[in-house]
């Protein structure tokens, strides 16, 4: 097991079956923590403490280690900075390209979920349209019964057969 922000190794789980990637689920908006940093307000996610296995996400390591108290050297951030950054091109568009296409997977998934519902809704209302239907042809059928089952009565009942 290992921990890291860099983009280098978060892209070996993308082409090594070996390897497997998860990540820090954050905060929702609403749980967000307001910071006064250097006479601005910002506002930062907090780790849930949660892990998404077979996800990526952006790395929020340095900013959070400049918010430190006591704060590290601003050496040591600007070195980690450029180590993190080193090679990140080739890594940092694998990921962000695995990353949209896992959102496009996502949308697709939303929209054909979104699809089904409504399909699903629509069968729902074709079952009770159906259902109602079926009810009204039973009580119709019972009426032609009843109807039929007079008028054989009636010519049943005809001696001189002239109902015929």
């Amino acid at each position: 097991v290992a921990t890291t922000h860099s983009p280098q190794l978060k892209v070996l789980s993308l082409n090594d079956d070996r390897f497997q990637c998860a990540s820090v689920l954050l905060s929702s908006a609403d749980d967000n923590e307001s910071v006064q940093n250097n006479g601005e307000k910002a506002t930062y996610l907090k780790p849930t403490y949660r892990l998404s296995y077979g996800t990526t996400g952006e790395s929020y390591a340095l900013g959070a280690a400049s918010r430190c108290r006591p704060s590290l050297p601003v050496e040591v951030i600007s070195r980690a900075a450029e180590l993190m950054s080193g090679g990140e091109d080739q890594a940092g568009k694998a990921l962000q390209n695995h990353l949209l296409a896992l959102e496009r997977e996502r949308n697709a998934a939303i929209a054909l979920t979104s699809k089904s519902e409504m399909v699903w809704k629509e069968v729902q209302d074709m079952k009770i349209d159906m259902i109602a239907k079926l009810d009204a042809s039973e009580t119709q059928l019972a009426r032609l019964e009843s109807r039929l089952q007079n008028i054989f009565d009636v010519i049943s009942s005809d001696e001189t057969g002239e109902i015929y």
